[in-house]
């Protein structure tokens, strides 16, 4: 599986790194590697320079910026993400295992 992330970082070569979900485990992890952004599922992200933790507000101010800058629309910024590093979407699946399966998987990622 790859994100639209792994384009972004493999064309900037710099190094993403993947954590739990949640802001317990990204903040300390942005810190421990000097990240200067980190996000999650949920789509909440956090700028080093700002606050290590979710801050829409701040997302929603950084991309008028760009758009504002660019004089652009924001389809036009989607769409040229698109051009730029390909289509990309994400449908979340849930399921239910039952412990020992899990513990099979347990220490594989982290």
């Amino acid at each position: 599986m790859t994100s639209m992330i792994d384009e972004i970082v493999k064309k900037y070569d710099v190094e993403c790194f993947r954590t739990k979900v949640g802001f317990k485990y990204v903040a300390p992890n942005m810190e421990k590697n000097n990240s200067i952004l980190g996000g999650e599922e949920s789509g909440g992200y956090s700028y080093s320079e700002h606050l290590l933790e979710r801050d829409g507000i701040a997302s929603s101010l950084l991309i008028l910026e760009k758009l504002i800058m660019s004089k652009s629309k924001s389809s036009n910024l989607i769409k040229n993400l698109s051009i730029k590093y390909g289509n990309y979407f994400y449908k979340r699946i849930d399921i239910e295992l039952k412990e020992n399966i899990l513990n099979k998987f347990k220490g594989l990622y982290f």
